[in-house]
């Protein structure tokens, strides 16, 4: 018996360019594993398989060692959380919002917690955003 020849296809990745249009158009509760799945490169199954100690032990290493080939203080996972969380604050969402993404029960927790961390204008993310298309 002859099997049938497979044929491999070229990879074919959309640009940074069309993958923002892509992220444009899916549901909003697909944005987010979309975003991981483009980022990480693993498929959802993965993805969904995982634990917050595999995240966070892989996290805290890469960010170690970026932080200090970067010759800048060393910064946490959480120190990922504040940032964004200030910025969130500081670009006017509401503090319930806040509290709800952060999966915090009371806006005063978010607030009283994360919205001093930055100054208002750190939350610049243009060349940030060109950076990650950029990648």
């Amino acid at each position: 018996m002859k099997l049938p020849t497979v044929r491999a296809q070229e990879p074919n990745p959309p640009t940074g360019a069309q993958f923002l249009k892509i992220l444009d158009n899916v549901p909003e509760e697909w944005l987010l594993p979309f975003v991981t799945h483009e980022a990480t490169g693993c498929y959802l199954d993965e993805i969904l398989t995982l634990t917050w100690g595999d995240v966070d032990a892989a996290e805290r290493k890469v960010m170690a060692r970026a932080c200090k080939l970067a010759g800048i203080p060393h910064y946490s996972p959480k120190n990922l959380r504040e940032r964004r969380a200030s910025i969130w604050h500081h670009g006017g969402l509401p503090a319930k919002t806040l509290a709800e993404r952060l999966g915090h029960a009371k806006a005063s927790m978010s607030l009283d917690v994360y919205t001093d961390t930055l100054d208002a204008g750190e939350g610049e993310v243009e060349e940030l955003q060109a950076r990650v298309a950029g990648r």
